[in-house]
């Protein structure tokens, strides 16, 4: 089990973010070897941090200490958000086979060209993700997704689209 410890706080200007005037709350999740294929975070935890902030955004990234292409790659996707966006989401083509079965049987190949694989870092409007975390009552949850399920208009940004350092 992850210790909710590990969703620390960092301030946009405190990891040199270059869009740091957008107010924006940065949350470290658990490292790289706890990712798998959906960004997990403590919910409470999540909940108590987003809650006590005052931030436009909030960005979630799956590394202890964000690396300088993460923060890179955060700016770049921050410069893409509009105000009429809920949050904006890493992906990448999702190069898998997918079958769908039913019962004991594989009955057909899913058309992978509509997919795409989420990765972190996750970024949203603080106020849609404060929104999405009330009344819940779980203990793991993926950020996007609950602004996603609330209704809330996130766009994908493609992996590798950013500049490096």
């Amino acid at each position: 089990m992850l210790s909710p410890h590990l969703l620390r706080p960092y301030s946009g200007r405190q990891l040199g973010l270059v869009e740091a005037d957008r107010d924006v709350l940065v949350l470290a999740a658990a490292g790289s070897r706890w990712v798998g294929p959906t960004l997990l975070v403590h919910r409470p935890t999540l909940e108590h941090r987003v809650l006590q902030s005052d931030a436009v955004w909030v960005v979630v990234v799956g590394e202890p200490v964000p690396e300088p292409s993460t923060v890179a790659r955060v700016d770049d996707m921050l410069a893409s958000v509009g105000d009429d966006l809920d949050g904006v989401v890493l992906v990448a083509p999702f190069t898998e086979a997918v079958k769908e079965v039913e019962g004991d049987r594989v009955v057909r190949a899913v058309d992978r060209s509509r997919l795409v694989r989420v990765r972190p870092p996750e970024i949203l409007r603080r106020s849609s993700l404060a929104a999405a975390l009330v009344g819940l009552d779980v203990g793991w949850v993926n950020a996007a997704h609950l602004v996603i399920a609330a209704g809330g208009r996130v766009v994908p940004h493609l992996q590798g689209a950013s500049r490096t350092v």
